[in-house]
């Protein structure tokens, strides 16, 4: 009678023994490929899917330590989620952050490495009457999309406004403001979508950025010109 040993055996493609010497329906776990086959007593035959599946049929048990080096086929591996820290991990990570006074704009650059991208404006003030607004660059900050069209805000009809910048809130103001915006897809080459909770816009909260190109920074700007007097700026990445 054969031993479990015998029969599920596991090392590397180089040190796999010739089909003809192992018992008829022994299985060899390839490591450095990834894959499981089965020897029908003369040629060795695939027995997993392809990328290295696991055929659902078998059952793998533990490895036994210590009895001819065998350490048994690997289990079933479930899912997994990035290391996190980088770009596309579950969490959100802070990348940025600013207190402005004496400025009228804050850039945030080398976002490349991140799918979505949140910007927190709180607490921010004006000595004059202003705007606080979102705007992207698709040359890391040399430039930022500005003009009419750039952007695309969704009222409930479903109509496309153009518009040269995200708002992160309506109306102009001294006061201190606080809002929020979110681009989903930031450094897809594709169409991206936007959202801030702004229902005093036509009811929008839903806005797009057109450009078929990545984006990998944001600035934070006053419309008008004037310069932020108090507040904080947060950038957050996944």
């Amino acid at each position: 009678m054969s031993r479990i040993q015998d029969v599920i055996l596991r090392s590397t493609r180089a040190l796999q023994p010739l089909a003809v010497n192992v018992s008829i329906g022994t299985l060899y776990f390839v490591t450095d490929e990834g894959v499981i086959e089965r020897s029908n007593g003369t040629i060795w035959q695939s027995y997993s899917g392809s990328s290295g599946s696991i055929n659902p049929s078998i059952i793998f048990l533990p490895g036994e330590d210590n009895i001819n080096d065998y350490m048994g086929p690997p289990g079933l591996i479930g899912p997994q989620g990035s290391a996190g820290g980088g770009g596309g991990s579950v969490s959100w990570a802070l990348v940025g952050s600013s207190t402005p006074t004496g400025v009228n704009f804050v850039d945030f650059i080398g976002l490349a490495a991140y799918t979505d991208i949140r910007v927190v404006i709180r607490g921010i003030t004006y000595a004059f009457s202003d705007q606080t607004a979102l705007r992207v660059s698709i040359n890391n900050g040399s430039t930022f999309l500005a003009a009419s069209g750039d952007y695309g805000r969704i009222n409930g009809n479903g109509d496309e406004i153009v518009d040269n910048s995200l708002a992160f809130y309506s109306g102009n103001g001294t006061t201190a403001k606080t809002g929020e915006i979110l681009i989903e897809g930031f450094n897809l080459v594709n169409l991206k979508i936007s959202r801030a909770t702004i229902y005093s816009l036509d009811g929008i909260n839903l806005r797009v950025i057109p450009t078929a190109n990545a984006l990998n920074a944001v600035q934070v700007v006053a419309l008008s010109g004037n310069n932020f007097t108090a507040g904080t700026i947060q950038v957050f990445g996944r």
